[in-house]
């Protein structure tokens, strides 16, 4: 297993992108191979993000990462729980955030959502564009 170490999604306040909320009890591993068949990407798994303190301990949270030259556009698959612990504590019920790496038009957002709602063990996809600023500094 590669050392997790701590890395950002954006240390940029101006970045625009899209963002979506996933929940699906896949375990990480799964839900970025399922994703791969879904969106035709190919996920690697990077290095872990660490995540914050809690009880004394910092755990890894999962990060995969993929590019569609097709579309220009870049994909981060962050798991937003291991264990007991939340990255982002804003969204404790999701299970998945996936960042994209630049702004989608509406009509593109709602086929990737649809892409994604296609996974049967996916029980919600949900866009959280508007709340991006929670995901800016990870």
């Amino acid at each position: 297993m590669a050392k997790a170490k701590n890395i950002k999604f954006s240390s940029d306040e101006q970045e625009q992108f899209s963002a979506l909320a996933i929940c699906s009890a896949e375990p990480d591993t799964r839900m970025a191979w399922l994703l791969n068949r879904a969106l035709h990407v190919d996920f690697v798994n990077r290095e872990d993000l660490w995540g914050p303190e809690v009880d004394g301990l910092r755990r890894p949270f999962a990060l995969f990462e993929a590019e569609s030259p097709a579309h220009e556009l870049g994909y981060k698959l962050l798991a937003n729980r291991t264990e007991s612990t939340v990255l982002v504590k804003a969204y404790a019920n999701i299970d998945y955030l996936l960042k994209l790496s630049r702004e989608l038009a509406p009509d593109e957002l709602q086929a990737l959502r649809e892409a994604i709602r296609s996974i049967p063990s996916v029980t919600l996809c949900l866009d959280i564009s508007g709340d991006a600023r929670l995901l800016a500094n990870l």
